[in-house]
């Protein structure tokens, strides 16, 4: 009975809920035949109910609609008159609220969300929830429930469109936040009184002050650095830990650590469960009765929901109660050995509740690990030996647990790819000493310090300091694991069929693994060739695909990143030659890093880890600071730059070099740069600057000189493949368009032209626009940016010659193709 689906259902309906929901997030669209086709479903269920007949599809295409459905209000919302979405791109002096999240504080910034928000008497209350954020200087303290004040400009909350990139609009709508501000220097206002709560989840949370005072009272740990990790362990406050040690955590493959999920539940699930099944035993009716488990686990219950409500109830939290819960209430029923159902059943209840729980990377993880652990532990399973010494009972827990590691990381291994592009095995041994370290001796101690706070904080205090000392230990053994040099790798991004392909794989492989153990019929032998060679022909098809695509395509690409205010371009040669131009970049990485958080992740998506050629047309910000972790990161085999003359003690310019030296990256000098080379077929050309403007110190210039601006130094390059040209110009303004074009003349002509200086009003002159004579425009500008590019006259003059424009503000990363002949250029992103 156990190999029918049928006699568990609760997986495949959970598979087909989840699939409804991926659907209606990929495709929303109307409700109403979905609705009527549920409707449908509903009857055909009720009736077999009825008739008591089998009913196999008409369940799982009704909670595949149901899935369908759920995420609507989320993929494709339907806002109110009066929402907040209708009042945004606007500045208002008068924005007031109530702050709904406890304030998130890093070293620059402070932000939260805000609920109950009224834009001034002009507009009144809109409903809808803001995310605020505020530079951390001159803020005063701010806690959740407390009612401020301040001006600011509203907007709507959009990302980056590139090609496989993080959908931040996405991402905050699951959160039902669309609209964002900046609180502008010292206006904000922290008001008294409160509003009326308008949340349910808020108004459940734990008292404020008892939160905060054993908060206050981890801090006084003697290591900074213990009590934030502790702070995170007890009671979910993470907003202290140093992003340097978060980095050693994920290095050593134990981040997960860090935040409350399945494994800081579990923990406290066994040992509640332990210590009230060593407490009932002293009850007699519950030993007569054989009720000693069922009531153990059903009591454990209450300090995982204690633990939860410290949390704060976080998402991570939530789904790992659901799972606690589902351990223990099948204890309770007497189906403890079914723990796949009662995995599918935490995946309904967790899927009902909150549909979009399915694509959070923290959902992904949890269930993928443990279905690898549950899945592989079954396959590897053994009956033990009857006589067993502690020495060898000792080895197999040390070994089990080496095995749920192994597990874990090698379930979780494509997700990791995924959503972090590294994988760190060194996880699979640290695993061995931090868990039972920090699972076994600092979270139980934390834990009963944290009960015990209320009724006696001093005891709780010892407690606490224990455990101070305790992290401290474990703190000192932590670079051993993360600053090993194999420890984490950096990887590709694979794609949803190779993701599919591994674990077909690894079910194979588990699948012979539990064959061997109890036997193999002709049958059963001869599916599983038909399988494994359909594998290996997939391999070799994606195999084969991936090497035509690098090393054996004729044609050339060009990606225009989307980056927001800022330049950088992915240029593509035939047969495997990588070069970028420019990265991108914020005025203060710290504030957004675009190299490690969109250049990167494009990179690694293309499956790009070397580059052949990274250039810096100038040194701004926002063309420069993309490129520091793009050097750090990857292979760069050389850098191209005019000559840092002037802005070498620029910080920016400063840690590039550095990178650079560190990683070995040759920096030819820009005069021993050939003005002209052939790369794979494709004619390179360097128009500017002149080797005596490149060599010139700007510093020793002249202020009306021309040449002493960043902008009037950037290098212009011109690719060319047979009939279609592509023209950088990087941020060249009038003075220096009107050197290349006498130097240059017709040779500037080319088919395409990435618009200098982000289509500023500066750049882009007549004459310099008749000389290249551009059939497309390719303009790189933030949305709505402050120095408004590109600027109504330039686009004018690009419409009046004929050209069509495409702008990265507006239709995302841009790409281009060609062959020579053909040449197709639109978005990267339909």
């Amino acid at each position: 009975m156990s190999g029918n689906p049928l006699a568990r259902p609760a997986r495949l309906l959970a598979a087909a809920l989840a699939a409804g929901i991926f659907l209606g997030d990929f495709l929303p669209g109307p409700a109403l035949p979905a609705w009527i086709a549920a409707g449908v479903c509903l009857f055909r269920l009720v009736r077999d109910v009825l008739r008591r007949s089998p009913a196999l599809f008409s369940p799982l295409i009704l909670f595949f609609l149901l899935g369908y459905l759920s995420i609507q209000p989320w993929s494709a919302p339907r806002f109110t008159a009066d929402h907040l979405v209708h009042y945004a791109e606007r500045y208002y002096p008068r924005i007031h609220g109530r702050i709904l999240t406890p304030p998130e504080t890093d070293e620059r910034r402070v932000s939260f969300v805000m609920a109950s928000v009224s834009l001034g008497p002009d507009v009144g209350p809109v409903t809808g929830n803001l995310r605020v954020t505020a530079a951390r200087e001159g803020i005063p303290p701010l806690r959740q429930g407390d009612e401020i004040r301040f001006s600011g400009r509203v907007r709507r909350i959009r990302s980056l469109k590139n090609p496989g990139g993080f959908d931040y609009a996405r991402f905050m709508a699951f959160r039902e936040i669309h609209c964002t501000a900046y609180i502008r220097k010292g206006s904000l206002r922290v008001l008294t009184g409160s509003l009326p709560s308008v949340d349910r989840a808020a108004a459940s949370r734990p008292p404020a002050g008892l939160r905060e005072r054993i908060h206050a009272r981890i801090r006084q740990s003697r290591s900074a650095d213990a009590g934030a990790v502790m702070a995170a362990l007890l009671i979910g406050e993470k907003g202290q830990i140093d992003p340097d040690l978060r980095n050693r955590f994920n290095r050593a493959g134990i981040g997960h650590l860090l935040a409350i999920s399945g494994l800081h539940v579990g923990i406290v699930t066994a040992f509640a469960y332990a210590g009230f099944r060593w407490l009932l035993a002293f009850v007699p009716p519950l030993l007569w009765r054989g009720w000693l488990r069922k009531a153990a686990a059903l009591a454990a219950l209450f300090p995982v929901f204690v633990y939860a409500h410290l949390a704060q109830w976080s998402p991570a939290t939530q789904r790992a109660v659901c799972m606690a819960a589902a351990v223990c209430l099948s204890l309770w029923f007497g189906r403890e050995s079914d723990v796949g159902n009662g995995i599918a059943l935490a995946v309904l209840v967790i899927l009902a509740a909150f549909p979009p729980a399915l694509f959070a990377i923290s959902f992904q993880l949890s269930f993928a690990a443990v279905i690898a652990i549950v899945a592989g532990m079954s396959a590897f399973a053994r009956r033990p030996p009857a006589d067993r010494g502690r020495l060898r009972s000792l080895g197999e827990k040390a070994g089990g647990l080496t095995a749920v590691s192994l597990l874990a990381t090698l379930g979780t291994l494509p997700l990791c790819m995924i959503h972090f592009n590294r994988i760190s095995f060194i996880g699979i041994i640290a695993n061995l000493f931090f868990i039972p370290w920090v699972g076994g001796l600092v979270l139980p101690l934390g834990l009963l310090a944290v009960f015990v706070f209320p009724v006696a904080p001093d005891l709780a205090g010892i407690g606490f300091d224990i455990c101070g000392r305790l992290l401290d230990l474990a703190l000192m053994m932590l670079p051993l694991f993360s600053e090993l040099p194999f420890g984490a790798f950096v990887t590709i991004v694979p794609t949803a069929f190779e993701v599919g392909l591994y674990y077909v794989v690894g079910g194979l492989l588990l699948a012979e693994v539990s064959a061997r153990q109890g036997g193999k019929t002709a049958g059963r032998r001869r599916r599983m060739r038909w399988l494994w060679g359909a594998v290996a022909v997939a391999v070799l098809a994606d195999g084969l695909y991936w090497t035509h695509d690098r090393f054996f395509r004729d044609d050339l690409r060009v990606t225009v990143i989307d980056v927001g205010q800022g330049s950088a371009a992915l240029v593509e040669f035939p047969r495997g030659y990588r070069m970028l131009i420019d990265g991108g970049g914020y005025y203060d990485p710290r504030v957004f890093d675009v190299g490690s958080r969109v250049v990167a992740p494009l990179l690694r998506r293309r499956r790009i880890l070397t580059l052949d050629a990274v250039v810096l047309s100038h040194p701004d910000s926002d063309h420069l600071n993309g490129l520091i972790p793009i050097v750090e990161q990857f292979r760069v085999k050389s850098l191209w730059t005019t000559g840092m003359e002037g802005y070498a003690e620029a910080d920016n310019v400063r840690a590039l070099m550095a990178a650079a030296r560190q990683k070995c990256v040759p920096t030819p000098a820009f005069e021993s740069l050939a003005r002209k080379t052939d790369i794979n077929g494709v004619a390179l050309e360097i128009f500017y600057p002149p080797h005596d403007v490149a060599r010139t110190d700007p510093s020793r210039m002249s202020r009306r000189d021309w040449r002493r601006k960043s902008n009037n130094r950037s290098m212009v390059i011109g690719i060319r493949l047979g009939d279609i040209g592509i023209l950088f110009p990087g941020d060249i303004e009038r003075p220096a368009e009107k050197v290349v074009t006498a130097a240059w003349g017709s040779r500037l002509q080319h088919r395409v032209l990435v618009a200098p200086h982000h289509g500023s009003r500066t750049s882009s002159s007549p004459d310099f626009l008749a000389w290249v004579r551009p059939q497309y425009v390719l303009i790189s500008a933030g949305r709505g940016n402050r120095f408004g590019c590109p600027h109504p006259e330039v686009l004018t003059r690009y419409r009046d010659m004929g050209a069509r424009i495409l702008r990265t503000d507006t239709a995302g990363a841009l790409t281009l193709t060609t062959d020579g002949r053909r040449l197709f250029v639109g978005p990267a992103v339909p």
